[in-house]
This record gives structure tokens, sequence and C-alpha cells, in this order.
């Protein structure tokens, strides 16, 4: 399965921090499904000033802002302050670190957010990401203990003076098991999920050219879902099992399920599902593999919550 990805274009360059001479660190990531913007309705976004606590969340908050050039780093705290305690631990970590850099962007205000998050353990189960970031930075885990330090980029236009922070944070569910067949219904986590019909996948729609590659993603699973409770849900991973409740890994052209042995002689690929990560009213599975060979699918999906932080100030206060 495939993530869909934003495209930009813009010129990049590497900035080596203070006293930093390294290679550049590419990040990536993928996904199980294809995936657009959260669009989380009002129940589930909490509006704070720097500081988000909330019982079974970790806890999250907005240490400042920094400005990180070739030969210095420049760090306030929320209320637009110097912060140098806080510029010297930036400085600190790249010496140590004398393998990551930081990218940034020609003619705008490149500001790095920094984050103290918690890290139990016991909330292990909710992922936290940054909306608006357009790149990690570094994370401290020495910061203290059960507790980590991040910074992350905002791209801002040079008149701006604050900025809001969107967060969010995700709960995975139990997975799903819906049958595949028409008039399947399942329900979980404040989901629920119906089996319209199978087969052929309908005659391609405009985004259905960005991921059909090769024409291999034959086959659709059409169904009707209801979120019945007012928080965002998304779907996360599809896993095909078969008639005889195996799961399907690989198929052939033609979308039948092959073994292992067997995908070397038949040219197999892996199974794959496209879909929208936020979940409508109705939903296309797209997929390679022949629903005729399937008995059910495990759905897994999470729901998301954001936490969005106001006023952050772009620029220190002597600087204003």
């Amino acid at each position: 399965m495939q993530n869909a990805s934003v495209r930009y274009k813009s010129v990049m360059r590497t900035v080596r921090p203070p006293f930093l001479y390294a290679a550049l660190l590419a990040l990536a990531g993928t996904a199980i499904v294809a995936s657009d913007e959260p669009q989380i309705p009002d129940e589930s976004r909490f509006w704070v000033r720097d500081v988000f606590k909330k019982p079974g969340y970790p806890e999250v908050k907005i240490v400042g802002v920094c400005d990180i050039s070739f030969d210095r780093t420049d760090c306030w705290d929320t209320a637009g302050r110097r912060f140098s305690e806080l510029s010297q631990r930036i400085t600190a970590y790249y010496k140590e670190k004398k393998y990551s850099t930081l990218t940034v962007r020609p003619g705008v205000k490149n500001r790095w957010v920094v984050i103290e998050r918690e890290t139990s353990e016991s909330l292990a189960d909710i992922q936290f990401s940054v909306s608006m970031a357009r790149y990690a930075g570094g994370i401290d885990s020495s910061f203290r203990s059960g507790y980590a330090l991040e910074w992350v980029r905002l791209d801002k236009l040079k008149e701006d003076t604050t900025t809001d922070l969107v967060t969010n944070f995700g709960r995975s569910l139990p997975a799903i098991a819906l049958e595949v067949k028409s008039g399947a219904r399942a329900n979980i986590g404040g989901l629920s999920i119906e089996i319209e019909n199978f087969g052929r996948k309908k005659p391609a729609r405009m985004w259905d050219a960005d991921y059909s590659w090769g024409g291999e993603f034959q086959f659709a699973i059409y169904a009707r879902c209801k979120v019945m409770r007012d928080l965002d849900q998304r779907f996360t991973s599809i896993l095909a099992i078969d008639k005889k409740g195996q799961p399907v890994n690989l198929v052939d052209n033609a979308g039948k399920p092959v073994s292992g042995s067997d995908s070397q002689s038949t040219g197999a690929k892996s199974v794959q599902f496209l879909t929208t990560g936020a979940i409508p009213t109705e939903v296309e599975f797209i997929t390679n593999v022949d629903p005729a060979y399937l008995s059910q699918l495990k759905i897994s999906h999470r729901q998301e919550e954001q936490v969005i932080f106001q006023n952050i100030p772009l620029d220190p206060v002597s600087a204003s």
C-alpha cells in the first residue's frame, strides 16, 4: 500500500548548525494506505497556549522557538524572551550529533519550534505528530526522565510575527474483521462499515491515475461507513484473508493469491490496498487482489484528535 504525498516545488539548501560538519540525513516515511489531510471535527480539537495536559494523553509543551543558522543558535521562550539555556542545549546537541544536519528553505522565515513531550511507556499506543512541520530537526531523549525534547521546522513569511502549531494525537483501535460479501457489516471503536459490492474496478476516476501503476489495481471493494462518535476515524492498514483463513501476501498479475514458493515463476507482487485515509461515508478499497479469493478483510483504524498551540512568537521581543 502506498502513502499519498504532497509535492512541493521549492529550492532547498542544507545548513550545518554551529560547529557541525556532516552529511545530509534523508528522512522518509511510508504508510499502509493512501492518506489525505485529517478532517477533524471541532469536538476533537483543543486550543491551548503553550501546554497540553489531559488524562490518558502525553503531556506536550512548547518550550520555545529557535533561529538556527550557520554560525549561531538564537532561541526564545513562548513570551518572546531570550532563552540562552535552550540555545546552549540545541548547540550542544549538534556538537555531539556530528552526522545530523538541518534543512532550510531560502526566501522564508525558517523557525524551529521546540517541543517537550512526555514519552511514558504507558502512553505508547498514542502517536504524536506535527501537521505543519516541513522537517524534523532533532530529538534529545536525555532532556529529563520520561520526556524528550524535539524540534520541527516551520516555513513562514518574513512579515509573520506569530503562528499556531497544529499537532495530532492518534490512538490505534482494534482491527475490524469484515467478511468479503455483499451486506457484510462490522462495528468497532465507533466505526460502522458495510460492504455493498465488490469486483472489477469501475471506470477510473481522475485520482485513480496517480495510484494505478501499470493497471495492476484492477479490483475494488465498495463499502458504506458511519462514524458514530464525534472523533476523526482513519484507516491505517488492511490485511486480506483467503478462504482458508490465511493472510494473502502475494498475488499474480490476474489478482490470484500465490505462495512464496511460486512467487518467482509467476512474477508475484505484494498485496496492496489504496483508499482515502480519512473515513468518508462511501469508500472504495482499490486493490490488486481479486476479492473472489478472499473470505474477509482485517481493517485497522485509529482515532485522531488535534491540539492547536496558539500565538507562538516567531521572533524574540527585542527583534520586534
